[in-house]
């Protein structure tokens, strides 16, 4: 009895807590401290022709803090010097400039992301024609998902190497996804905002699961310690009766 309990008590808590650990690792996803950088894919199907990117769109007010007149425009990563074990590359500037209509751009208060929000370091396409969007986040609550409640949403608007706005999707639609990284996936005039996290209901689960833990660890440690005292009494009875036959 006393071996089994004993094991319960290293075991269950570990199992308890590992569980916790893991589900609060994809719960803080790519948060990871102050000044830390965002990289969410931007992924565009069913486009209009000629579209190169897309740009994300908030309703971010020009009195907002967080807005700039222009961050950072488009740009491609150019290999110059591909080595066997490091490579160089420079930087392509599209034609966006604050004049270009994406810049311009301004329905129903959504505006540019990439071009307007103060953290932006703007819509970056690799050497294989991955697209993604550079932003800092200075606390937990820059993160995409938390820009999405933020700013009351997003919306996307396939852009041209010019800056020419070729359509816009409508409001976008939060999708947790533990399998796979943060990205904004325009599809026609829908749009999803992928998140590598899990819902916030399943935050209260979390707490439950820290409460379980800590109960359970005290059941057991109690449990532990009442059948220590039981064997010690009963020992102590025995030895007494033993006294009492030999006398």
């Amino acid at each position: 009895m006393i071996v089994t309990l004993s094991v319960l008590l290293l075991v269950l808590p570990l199992l308890l807590f590992g569980l916790r650990s893991l589900w609060n690792i994809h719960w803080d996803g790519e948060y990871y401290g102050g000044n830390t950088l965002h990289m969410p894919e931007l992924i565009f199907e069913n486009a209009p022709e000629g579209t190169v990117y897309i740009d994300p769109l908030i309703k971010l007010d020009p009195n907002d803090d967080n807005y700039v007149l222009f961050a950072t425009g488009p740009h491609k990563i150019v290999p110059i010097d591909i080595g066997e074990s490091d490579a160089d590359y420079e930087y392509e500037w599209l034609g966006v400039d604050k004049n270009s209509e994406i810049t311009r751009y301004c329905e129903d208060g959504y505006i540019s992301l990439s071009l307007h929000l103060a953290l932006s370091s703007g819509v970056v396409i690799s050497g294989h024609d991955t697209v993604f969007l550079e932003f800092y986040a200075w606390t937990k609550d820059n993160r995409a998902d938390r820009l999405f409640e933020h700013f009351g949403g997003f919306r996307a608007a396939y852009v041209d190497e010019y800056g020419n706005v070729l359509g816009v999707t409508e409001p976008a639609v939060l999708v947790y996804d533990d399998t796979k990284n943060t990205a904004f996936i325009a599809d026609g005039s829908s749009l999803t905002l992928r998140v590598w996290g899990v819902p916030k209901w399943q935050n209260v689960i979390l707490n439950v699961l820290i409460i379980a833990e800590l109960c359970v660890f005290g059941a057991l440690i109690a449990a532990v310690t009442i059948a220590l005292i039981r064997r010690t009494l009963t020992k102590g009875e025995l030895d007494n009766t033993e006294n009492l036959g030999y006398n």
